[in-house]
């Protein structure tokens, strides 16, 4: 899985550059978004920037609050299994 991300993540880098313009194939007068004003570009930049905000404030709110309960809150939340079960006694 992680193989296949570092690919993934390679080739949007990649197709974010536009390499079609590099090569000569597509002029970059002609790549331009022409219904596309300066207005929708500001508006798309602050929204992700607050959609990614929040995320980074859950982030670093649940990190602190499972830091701060430490790892023998966690022996609470995980599963446990039944005695015996899956044991070389059961065969």
């Amino acid at each position: 899985m992680p193989y296949i991300a570092n690919i993934c993540g390679w080739v949007l880098t990649e197709m974010g550059r536009q390499p079609w313009l590099v090569q000569g194939l597509l002029k970059v007068e002609d790549g331009v978004s022409p219904h596309l004003t300066a207005g929708q570009v500001l508006i798309s930049l602050i929204s992700y920037s607050l959609v990614y905000g929040a995320l980074v404030g859950v982030m670093f709110y649940l990190m602190r609050k499972y830091a701060m309960a430490g790892p023998d809150a966690a022996l609470h939340e995980s599963v446990d299994v039944a005695p015996g079960y899956g044991s070389l006694q059961d065969e």
